[in-house]
């Protein structure tokens, strides 16, 4: 290869290069543009939730920008393997439209502490619920937060979190964005949820008797029918 034609390789070489740099950098405007429509209006902060054991369970917070006194709020749980940033579509939307959301990322995901849980499994399931009562605790003693207005929002095993909470809970009336529920009751839905053992159901008991006479909690209707 002549002197001429590595000159003519390497103008090739630096205009490819070039136009990949210009490709991430644009990739990377755009991504950023993204973020900044979906959290537009949207004032976002992390906090941390003590469960009942004392295991920090990571949250986000997303509340309206330069919105002042107390504001209904949502809890927002996602689904297994899932995050907080999983959920920020509709997190976001709540929070444009003058609602403060609390997402949080169940234990071992996302920064939360302790070991992953299952909804369907009887043995760990009543940790899910109790960290979502207290996740609700936390946005009761919030002094933005309308306690007699506390709603809560689902998806996957988030949709069965929230039912489970729904049933342990009987002021609770749960959005579902994946499940079709068309009844609740007092004690039961028509998606049976396993038996709890009862030293569970003793704690659960205690912990519902002291959230009860914090907040009132008054939920979206029932999902799809």
């Amino acid at each position: 290869m002549n002197q001429e034609e590595k000159k003519r390789v390497d103008r090739k070489l630096v205009a490819a290069l070039a136009a990949l740099l210009l490709s991430v950098l644009l990739a990377l405007s755009s991504a950023a543009t993204a973020r900044s429509l979906l959290f537009q209006g949207v004032q976002l902060e992390e906090v941390y939730v003590a469960g009942p054991d004392g295991a920090r369970l990571r949250c986000l917070v997303y509340k309206p920008l330069g919105s002042a006194g107390k504001l209904p709020a949502v809890l927002v749980v996602h689904g297994l393997g899932g995050s907080s940033d999983t959920m920020n579509a509709i997190s976001t939307e709540l929070a444009r439209n003058g609602v403060l959301v609390l997402a949080l990322n169940y234990r071992g995901h996302d920064g939360s502490e302790g070991g992953v849980n299952y909804i369907g499994d009887p043995i760990t399931a009543p940790n899910i619920s109790n960290d979502l009562i207290a996740a609700v605790r936390y946005l009761a003693e919030r002094d933005d937060v309308d306690a007699g207005r506390i709603g809560a929002v689902g998806y996957s095993m988030g949709s069965r979190a929230v039912l489970r909470l729904a049933l342990l809970v009987p002021t609770v009336s749960p959005r579902s964005d994946d499940r079709p529920v068309r009844r609740l009751g007092a004690g039961r839905c028509e998606h049976d949820l396993p038996e709890e053992p009862a030293d569970h159901r003793g704690q659960q008991r205690h912990d519902h008797a002291a959230l009860s006479g914090r907040a009132s909690l008054q939920l979206c209707d029932a999902g799809r029918r």
